[in-house]
């Protein structure tokens, strides 16, 4: 803005309150207006012009007006004119297209003076209650014009509403921020059918062949078992194996760190096999060296929406006599998938935040008859989950769901923050399954009958468009990150994007970016941690594993984000990582 002198103020049009908006941001300095001349009647014409308007007659080339104009810029006034001639929408119906008019060029080349670009968004609509945002840019650029003068006011003219046009774009962008809009770090896989479904079953279900139903509606069904949660199946694992205290387990490098919890309560030793940052793969290399004649099982977790490689770690297994669990919480494909034919035992999710989630849930697949019988006589003699318990649940979710638009959930993370509360904790507690320190207590029990029912509903309507969508959406994000970003399980064969992280050394300023412009994303998570070595074995620390959970961070990514919506989150990680 030119601090003295005359000069010529071009901007938008949006409503009859725009000249005074721009008015009152320049203040104290005054801004003189063209104005509709019916507004100069011998009633109001004197006050009128003394918030400095002086006449116009629309649509017949007033060349007094623009004379006037040209005066008062010479004489060192700050001219303003609106280009469009006209507000942008006027009335219940008519739309009148921005069409831009050269009397603005025309004043300025004339006067020999600036023309400085202007925006203006949020008057159009008063009963929405916006928030007024202004922008002004530098004045354009008045060289190499034609010689003509009708040609060289309409080159300039073009000039200037290319800059309008382009602070109006960035004063939309930027909106959402203003309007309190906050886009979910994740929207769980969940409708309010679902949820009334749920809390119909909480008081009707009593069907004793509830688990049958489930596994007739799933391919693994045959061998398999429903159980409360993945934690309660791999227990239930480890107590039909009766495995001695002191064996060893070698587990993914990444995993939950309630599955190594539940191998220390079994007085087993967890040793952790460094992931391929590449597959997010356990390193068939590696497991091979920890493997010790007390090495009894490999646990591999399929992270992040990928499918771990498991043929290298079959043969490893095969050749050491270990059992091969796959944990497939992250990657469930639908009722078709029932794990790899490698595997001896393979665990699916339907926790919360999980593909396809009934809130709570699981099913394993057991290889071995044998020992699917052990687990089956186990399980019996656990207590069943209270459809109290459930129902509750339930209703915090649907509470949930509704607070997952952009406008509810900035209020919702707004009051948490008010509240002195951090929100990354706080929203993990809320959706986690098993809080508080009595783990094994809360998992050795049976599903609901209720639960069960909605499992079965899940797998048998079992949304493939959306898991599709989610996986196409994830690879348009994969294809757009920049690259001083790193996207842990990039080579990985097979990926669904559950989840999709990064790896930033800088992840507090992504995470500001990304906030300033609308979205949440997660640097933490509690269901995921890299697994700590045996103290007698500091060879074993999982560096590559500490490094991607030391400085991961959670970009948002689910089926109801458009492609648009993901192109200005990764220019948000752009701008933070200085490639935008």
């Amino acid at each position: 803005m030119p601090a003295s002198g005359g000069f010529v103020l071009s901007s938008n049009q949006l409503s009859n309150l725009d000249g005074f908006a721009l008015a009152y941001a320049l203040y104290p300095r005054q801004l003189k207006w063209m104005a509709k001349a019916e507004l100069f009647v011998p009633l109001f014409g004197s006050f009128v012009r003394t918030l400095g308007l002086f006449p116009v007659r629309r649509g017949e080339g007033d060349l007094g007006a623009v004379r006037t104009a040209v005066e008062l810029a010479r004489s060192g006034d700050a001219v303003g004119i609106f280009p469009e001639g006209t507000r942008r929408s006027k009335g219940l119906r008519k739309k009148h297209m921005a069409r831009p008019h050269s009397g603005s060029a025309r004043v300025a080349l004339a006067a020999g003076v600036p023309l400085v670009p202007a925006a203006v968004v949020g008057t159009e609509r008063l009963a929405a209650f916006r928030r007024w945002r202004i922008a002004f840019g530098e004045p354009v650029s008045l060289e190499d014009l034609p010689a003509h003068p009708r040609l060289a006011a309409r080159e300039v003219t073009e000039r200037v509403w290319s800059a309008i046009v382009g602070l109006e774009t960035e004063l939309l962008r930027t909106r959402k921020i203003a309007s309190r809009h906050l886009r979910p770090r994740l929207l769980p896989d969940i409708s309010f059918g679902d949820l009334l479904f749920a809390l119909r079953a909480c008081l009707q279900a009593r069907d004793p062949e509830a688990e049958q139903r489930v596994l007739a509606a799933w391919s693994g069904g045959e061998s398999g078992l429903a159980c409360l949660s993945v934690r309660s199946a791999f227990d239930l694992t480890l107590e039909a194996l009766a495995l001695e205290p002191g064996d060893e387990v070698a587990v993914s490098a990444i995993t939950h760190p309630d599955m190594v919890r539940i191998l220390e309560a079994h007085g087993l030793v967890a040793l952790p096999v460094d992931v391929d940052p590449d597959t997010l793969a356990p390193r068939a290399d590696l497991l091979e060296r920890l493997i010790a004649p007390r090495t009894r099982a490999l646990l591999v977790a399929h992270l992040f929406g990928t499918r771990a490689d498991l043929e290298p770690l079959a043969e490893v297994s095969r050749r050491h006599g270990l059992l091969l669990v796959e944990d497939c919480a992250q990657s469930f494909r639908g009722p078709d998938d029932s794990g790899s034919l490698l595997a001896d035992i393979s665990l699916f999710s339907f926790g919360a935040i999980k593909t396809a989630t009934a809130l709570g849930g699981a099913l394993v697949r057991v290889k071995d008859p044998a020992l699917l019988a052990r687990m089956r006589r186990l399980h019996d003699q656990w207590p069943a989950q209270q459809h109290r318990e459930y129902g509750t649940r339930v209703l915090k979710f649907v509470g949930l769901v509704a607070l997952a638009r952009p406008r509810p959930y900035w209020l919702f993370e707004r009051s948490v923050r008010l509240a002195r509360k951090d929100f990354d904790s706080f929203l993990a507690n809320t959706v986690k399954g098993f809080p508080g320190p009595a783990l094994l207590s809360r998992i050795r029990r049976r599903p609901s009958a209720a639960l069960l029912a909605l499992v079965e509903r899940r797998l048998r309507l079992f949304d493939h468009s959306r898991l599709e969508r989610r996986a196409r959406l994830g690879e348009h994000v994969a294809d757009g990150l920049p690259k001083s970003l790193f996207h842990p399980g990039h080579a990985a064969l097979d990926r669904t994007h559950w989840v999709f992280p990064a790896v930033a050394s800088n992840r507090a300023d992504v995470t500001t970016s990304l906030r300033r412009s609308g979205f949440d994303a997660a640097t933490a998570t509690s269901s995921l941690a890299a697994v700590p070595a045996p103290d007698d074995r500091p060879e074993l620390v999982p560096q590559a594993a500490v490094r991607i959970m030391s400085d991961i961070v959670f970009l948002p990514l689910y089926p109801e984000l458009e492609e648009a919506e993901l192109d200005e989150m990764l220019e948000a990680v752009a701008r933070a990582e200085g490639d935008g």
